[in-house]
């Protein structure tokens, strides 16, 4: 609830405190745009990949990382219109990350094979 209201989306009614600390540095593996909220995808204090609103944190670097890749779901537009997303309209991050429509589910489940790749690009 330290988010404002707009910054909150329908998973922050159901979830706990975010496993991160103020100040502490986070490398984001990906970013998603869920409900008109940006999200980081951020190894947690407890080394679990996490999404955490961006709201949270402070971006120190802006570059993109080489190799990340951009996904806009299907339905959505860019130009002259709104976006419509339902849950997820746009990722940013490595390529299975955009590319894996399971990945993201999997990550969230602890699937060893999706945690390995994760571990590949946030060591």
């Amino acid at each position: 609830m330290a988010l404002p209201k707009h910054q909150r989306n329908r998973i922050d009614q159901f979830s706990g405190d975010y496993p991160i600390t103020v100040g502490r540095t986070y490398l984001v593996g990906g970013m998603m745009i869920s409900e008109g909220r940006l999200l980081f995808l951020v190894r947690d204090d407890e080394g679990d990949p996490v999404f955490v609103p961006a709201a949270f944190f402070d971006v120190v670097a802006r570059e993109v990382p080489k190799g990340w890749m951009f996904s806009l779901a299907a339905g959505n537009r860019i130009a002259d219109e709104e976006l419509w997303n339902f849950p997820v309209s746009a990722l940013w991050g490595y390529p299975e990350f955009v590319r894996e429509v399971r990945h993201i589910a999997d990550l969230g489940e602890g699937d060893s094979r999706a945690l390995a790749v994760f571990d590949r690009y946030l060591p």
